[in-house]
């Protein structure tokens, strides 16, 4: 069945007993909600590793530069580095 207004064609899957939306327009099928759901919660467990990495990275780079800022400190003779 398809709905030109839509774009769309309801097709039957029927070894997966459902029934799924077809967009014409890019060949692809709509997501189900489950398929959604789990799409949602995989972007934002990506999303979560990625702030924690950053973070990591930032702590990182406060702690070199701490340490940096120490050895430019004690060595007076030293020119001091620009960053």
């Amino acid at each position: 069945v398809a709905s030109e207004v839509l774009g769309l064609e309801l097709r039957d899957e029927r070894e997966a007993r459902r029934l799924r939306l077809h967009d014409r327009a890019t060949g692809e099928d709509l997501l189900t909600h489950e398929e959604a759901g789990r799409a949602r919660d995989e972007a934002e467990r990506v999303r979560e590793e990625e702030t924690a990495a950053r973070r990591t990275a930032e702590a990182r780079v406060a702690e070199l530069e701490a340490r940096l800022d120490q050895v430019t400190v004690s060595s007076p003779g030293r020119r001091a580095m620009t960053r």
